[in-house]
């Protein structure tokens, strides 16, 4: 059993993600661009269950997809959304919900403000976490980017802003954020067992930037 689990993650882990291009259709003269992605995955455990998961077998209740677009109004204005649904065992079981959703306005060439429902940036990958052909690994750090923990960490309600600098003989520019939320709250989770397999196949269906 374990060997055939073995071979099955392999083959899982050869497999090489698709992009397509992105995806564009015009509304009232305006542009709206649309991206989608898709991963499944595969995960065995040599001991305990995880994430609700019969992982001890061998489980591939490891789906998650979403969509997002965004349109430019005017030249300083841009409005974004993302749709995201998941089944991981008993977590999300096909409710889709709303990622993150803003407003974003561009008042100089290195200042802008966004708000609504932004993303958190906690950490290197949480504001990516949703961008899977960003991450060299299939799983991020569970004990910094708890994946049952997603809906909470992803995005908070609130408005973030945005500093550009440039300079230097290469002109490299550096971008600071800033964040406030209307409500934060703060988990723990504590994982027991070890995980001995992961493999991860993704499909991007249209090619993606971090909103």
């Amino acid at each position: 059993m374990q060997r055939r689990m073995v071979r099955v993650a392999l083959i899982c882990l050869c497999a090489v993600p698709a992009v397509l291009h992105a995806q564009e259709f015009k509304l009232f003269d305006r542009t709206i661009q649309y991206h989608g992605f898709a991963s499944q995955g595969f995960i065995y455990t040599n001991d305990n269950n995880w994430l609700t998961m019969h992982t001890s077998q061998g489980s591939g209740a490891f789906t998650d997809f979403g969509a997002n677009a965004s349109m430019r109004v005017t030249d300083r204005m841009r409005l974004g959304v993302q749709g995201y649904d998941r089944n991981l065992g008993n977590l999300g079981e096909w409710h889709p919900s709303v990622d993150w959703a803003f407003a974003d306005y561009q008042f100089k060439t290195w200042f802008g403000v966004r708000g609504g429902k932004v993303k958190t940036v906690l950490g290197l990958y949480n504001d990516t976490q949703d961008l899977d052909f960003l991450h060299t690994f299939a799983l991020l750090p569970q004990s910094v980017y708890p994946t049952d923990l997603r809906d909470a960490t992803i995005a908070h309600l609130g408005e973030s802003k945005r500093f550009m600098c440039c300079g230097g003989r290469k002109n490299v520019c550096e971008s600071l954020r800033a964040s406030s939320a209307a409500a934060i709250s703060e988990s723990a989770i504590f994982i027991d067992g070890a995980l001995s397999i992961f493999c991860l196949a993704s499909a991007t269906f249209a090619s993606q930037s971090s909103p």
